[in-house]
This record gives structure tokens, C-alpha cells and sequence, in this order.
């Protein structure tokens, strides 16, 4: 296997530069290719309380079914796996997988104290006759693609910019629960979705976004915040009228993307002013989804879509 190796948060475009090297080493050699990752991400065994991902694994999943990614291999990142030598690492966790070829980012750190480099893993790879590529990164605007760099320009409300990293809209899965039942009292009834924890959001406000319910596209208008015209205190919400829609969405998974920040989130005077800008807001969604390139219709259909993909847990495989 020619594994692209990393954490993987985002599949933004300096990954997909990964993929794409693997998928030339795989035509060349004719071994098979995919991604191998580690599961759940770093970040979350040594810093829990921070929700600052940008995708959760099953969304992982869907975006690497998105980049036609033929197998996913999930290391379980425990604290042994964390302190297992780099070398200690390649042998228990990358050799049983059948590998044949490692494609990484020239920044890749790895085994305990991420004391493994690019230098170890090439002369290891060299060693073991394994292939070896350690791409540079991606510059876009002039600076590099990170994850780092896509987490900030999302938390400014930048979804533009934010997709431009991507190279697809950032997007939200997860069960639709009860709320309040205010939107249908005002016209608007919405879809509560419940985000996981380790979820990062952008800021508060309202968004334009798009829906696929049964393979049909929807336009949504997006809040997420707390409400402040309504007293009371509550948690932040995410929350999603899908405009001509009148299923019943309780406790199906909606994948909601985001296209672009409408306007922050304020305290109106009163249900009527409220509602008077929510139509505002439901008509400017319309406005951003007119807009749409076919390019741009392209991506998110296929995104919205769920071909097989070959996921193996310590390469132990299964397909789902």
C-alpha cells in the first residue's frame, strides 16, 4: 500500500496534494493506495477540552469518499501509541498494514515527543524499500495551507476563504433533536442539529447554506448562537430552516453546508422585528444558492453523496 500519512484534519488542498502523489506512486508501481490516519486526532488526547476540529470522523469519512480515497486505514491513537519510538511506530502500527510507499507533508513529526522527522522516515523507508515522497506545502495568497490557518479563517466567519483552503464548503453532520418549537410559532420552523463537542463552529450569526434531503437540494437559512431576543439563558444552538421543506426531520442526520456569513447575531426588540429580518435573511440565502457556479453545484452534490469506501481498523478490514 502507498499510504498518504497524517492527521488529516480537513482534507484541506495541502492534503489533497498528499493524495494525489499517492495516486501517482500507486499508478507506477502498481501497489494500491489510501490514507492512513490517526483516530480520534492528536489534539484530542492532549488537549480534550479544546473543540477546535474542523471535522469529526464520520464526516472524515465522507470527505475522503468525496476525494475517491480506495481505503482508509485508522490508527487508534492512544497514549501508547503515543509514545512508542519512531521506529517502534513504523514496525507495530505502519508495517502490518502491507506497506510499500509512504507520501507525507516535509513538516511530518512523529513517534514519542515527535522526535521522527522527514530525514528518519526517508532513510527508513529507504531501508525497509519502502517508495518515499515529502511534498512541500501548498501556498495559497502567499501563505501555506494549514489546518491551523483554515481553524483561524473559519473563526473570523470567512467562509470564502475558508472553502478556497478547503477546496469544498465546510460543513456540519449530526442528529436533529428537539428545541424549543419557537421557529414554527413565527413561519420558520428549524431543524436543531446537535454538534458534537469537539466541533469547531465559525462566530454566531446567521449563514446561507445548503441541504440534501432524499437527493433533493434545499436552500437553508443558518443560525447559530442563543437567541438573545428571548430571555432566558441557554447553550449555543445550530439551528436550520430549509426552505420548502415540510419533513419530518427528528433524529435523521443532516449534513448542513455553509456558503457564505449573512450578518451577526443580535437582540431584536420583539417577535415581529425578528421575523421581519428573517425574511430578509431567507431571501438573501436564495440570493448566495442563484449564484452558485456549476462548478461549485458540482462539488456540493457530490459531496452530499455516499460511495463505498474500504475503511480498515488496524488493517483489519471492513467495508461499509
Amino acid at each position: 500500500m502507498i499510504a498518504a500519512l497524517g492527521a488529516f484534519d480537513g482534507f484541506h488542498k495541502g492534503h489533497q496534494a498528499l493524495l494525489k502523489e499517492a495516486r501517482r506512486l500507486s499508478d507506477f508501481s502498481g501497489e494500491r493506495w489510501g490514507v492512513v490516519t490517526l483516530t480520534p486526532h492528536p489534539q484530542l488526547l492532549f488537549s480534550p477540552k479544546s473543540p477546535a476540529l474542523l471535522f469529526t470522523e464520520q464526516e472524515r469519512r465522507r470527505l475522503a469518499r468525496f476525494l475517491s480515497v480506495p481505503q482508509y486505514v485508522r490508527i487508534p491513537f492512544t497514549r501508547e501509541t503515543a509514545d512508542l519510538s519512531p521506529s517502534e511506530f513504523l514496525d507495530v502500527q505502519l508495517a502490518p498494514c502491507g506497506i510499500k510507499g509512504i507520501v507525507v507533508g516535509n513538516d511530518f513529526r512523529f513517534g514519542k515527543g515527535r522526535s521522527g522527522n522527514v530525514l528518519f522516515l526517508e532513510q527508513e523507508s529507504r531501508r525497509r524499500g519502502w517508495f518515499f515522497t515529502a511534498l512541500e506545502q501548498i501556498r495559497l495568497g502567499g501563505k501555506p495551507v494549514s489546518s491551523t490557518r483554515v481553524r483561524r479563517v473559519l473563526l473570523e466567519g470567512n467562509l470564502t476563504e475558508t472553502a478556497e483552503l478547503l477546496g469544498y464548503p465546510f460543513f456540519v453532520s449530526g442528529p436533529v433533536v428537539h428545541g424549543d418549537g419557537r421557529g414554527r410559532t413565527l413561519g420558520f420552523p428549524t431543524a436543531n442539529v446537535a454538534v458534537p463537542a469537539m466541533k469547531l463552529l465559525p462566530p454566531n450569526g446567521v449563514y446561507a447554506g445548503v441541504v440534501f434531503l432524499d437527493g433533493k437540494r434545499h436552500v437553508a437559512a443558518v443560525n447559530i448562537g442563543t437567541n438573545p431576543t428571548f430571555p432566558g439563558a441557554r447553550a449555543r444552538r445550530f439551528e436550520v430552516h430549509i426552505l420548502e421543506c415540510d419533513a419530518d426531520l427528528y433524529d435523521r442526520v443532516l449534513s448542513v453546508f455553509l456558503l457564505q456569513h449573512l450578518r451577526a447575531e443580535r437582540h431584536f426588540s420583539g417577535p415581529a422585528e425578528l421575523v421581519a429580518r428573517v425574511k430578509e435573511d431567507v431571501a438573501m440565502a436564495r440570493h448566495v444558492m442563484a449564484l452558485l457556479s456549476p462548478e461549485e453545484d458540482s462539488v456540493l452534490e457530490r459531496l452530499s453523496g455516499d460511495k463505498n469506501l474500504l475503511v480498515q481498523e488496524r488493517c483489519t478490514v471492513s467495508v461499509e
